[in-house]
Parts: structure tokens; sequence; C-alpha cells
């Protein structure tokens, strides 16, 4: 996997969602591509984040392949609070919604929004949290969907915070167009 140890806190993902306001689906932003590790894959979104409870922004990226049959695509988020609970959430469309539900974040994503939901991940004690997906299984609000080659699929990690009171906050959000 390219550098991306079997260790990390993650779990294959599942189906099932809810679906953003119809009222911001093809607002875009433009990513753009910051130097990569070795086995980065995607292209950071909807930059800058709000600031969590640790002083600094989540951030996330992706690790992998953007060849769809290969089956390996692990996010990866970092920089948020120790042992905080987080959901990733995914779709085909950028988006964007100021402080969703009170959150102190923004939610980034648009349309059609996927949540591996089996159980909520648990950040590490460093506030890293990984999600490792399965590509014959990316979640919609109807069924799981296959991603083919040609696709573009947007993600962001939706995460528990006490920034003083209990919130929530969001990542950066990751493109990764599939070949």
């Amino acid at each position: 996997m390219h550098g991306v140890s079997d260790d990390g806190i993650g779990f294959i993902g599942s189906y099932v969602t809810g679906s953003a306001q119809s009222g911001f689906a093809g607002h875009g932003f433009i990513a753009y591509q910051r130097p990569q590790e070795d086995g980065e894959i995607g292209l950071a979104y909807c930059q800058p984040t709000q600031a969590n409870s640790t002083g600094q922004a989540g951030a996330l990226r992706a690790l992998g392949s953007v060849t769809a049959v290969d089956n390996q695509l692990v996010l990866e988020a970092s920089q948020i609070p120790a042992m905080a609970f987080g959901l990733l959430i995914s779709s085909p469309l950028q988006g964007f919604v100021s402080q969703p539900g009170g959150s102190q974040g923004n939610l980034c994503l648009g349309g059609p929004i996927g949540r591996f939901n089996s159980i909520a991940s648990q950040a590490n004690s460093a506030g890293v949290l990984i999600q490792k997906t399965d590509l014959t299984q990316m979640p919609t609000p109807l069924a799981p969907a296959v991603v083919m080659v040609g696709q573009t699929w947007n993600y962001q990690v939706w995460f528990r915070d006490n920034n003083p009171a209990a919130t929530s906050n969001f990542t950066n959000g990751v493109t990764v167009s599939f070949q």
C-alpha cells in the first residue's frame, strides 16, 4: 500500500447515507497540488479549514492507487483531536455548506453524499484516523456503487470536537480521479 501501515485504525466501508441540500450542487473549488509524499494521490481542496481544539485544521490525504481495478484507496485524516470519533463521507460532487448543523467546519461535498457507516472510526492518540475503502462498495444514498474508470470521487472526514463545547468539524476535501 505504498507505505500505509495496516496497524492504523480503520474499517472497510459500507453504505447508506444522507443527501446534501440540492442548492449547492455545481459549486466547485480549485484544487491545488501540494508536494505529495510517496504513495499519495488526489488533490486537496476546500482550504483552509477551520482550526479544531488542537489549534490546527484537520488534514485529509489519499494514499494508494488511482487505478480503479487495483482497489487500493486509504484515506488518512491527521491533526484532529486524539481519540476523536469520525466518519468518512464521499460524493462524486463537490459543494459547500458553511457550518452545517452547528458544526465549526464546512461541508465540502455536494449532491448525493455517502457515509461509511459500519461504525464511526476513532483517531489514535496522535490524532490520526485511517480509513480503508473498498472501491467495489462505495457508499451512496441508495446502494453501494462500484468506482469506474474515468470517475472522480471526493472525500472528507467529519469528526467530533470540543472547542470549547461539544461540536463537530471537518477536514479539507480530497478529490481523486480514477483511471
